[in-house]
């Protein structure tokens, strides 16, 4: 068996990866593969195009729905908003609800209204309590805060 090693890729470049997957393929055939091609347009076509393993525009198909989204948000939506707040956690080393609210929530609102929170206000909206918080609390990627703590954490 050849040597190995161990990556971390985000959760879009595996899903990428995972798209070009056939069956029985590895994730270093697909890898091989891309590099190969790569490889023969650089040749046949000077150095404009190289292979990318950009996640197709909508990857959020893999996230799963909280149980109580009201019927009324579209489930496209509310993946959509789940899946900016796991790349925010990724990205940010975790985040609070208000971070969450603050930085996620502009973005996908979800048809709520966009709360203006003083100096030390809790956000009690439905955004987070009925869609973010289960949709997270669902994700095998994140880890959910201890009752201590106010910080989702990225695990992927």
């Amino acid at each position: 068996m050849p040597d190995t090693t161990t990556i971390q890729i985000t959760v879009q470049t595996w899903q990428a990866l995972n798209s070009r997957k056939l069956p029985d393929d590895s994730f270093d055939d697909v890898i091989q593969k891309l590099l190969q091609d790569a490889e023969d347009s650089e040749g046949s076509q000077s150095h404009e195009t190289t292979a990318t393993t950009e996640a197709p525009e909508s990857t959020s198909e893999w996230i799963e729905l909280p149980d109580g989204v009201p019927n009324r948000i579209d489930e496209t939506e509310a993946r959509a908003t789940i899946e900016a707040s796991i790349q925010f956690i990724e990205t940010n080393n975790g985040a609070t609800k208000r971070q969450l609210v603050e930085n996620v929530m502009p973005d996908h609102p979800l048809g709520y209204e966009l709360p203006e929170l003083a100096e030390g206000e809790r956000f009690r909206g439905a955004w987070y309590r009925r869609v973010v918080k289960p949709g997270l609390s669902k994700s095998d990627v994140i880890k959910k805060p201890k009752p201590s703590e106010s910080t989702w954490r990225y695990v992927g």
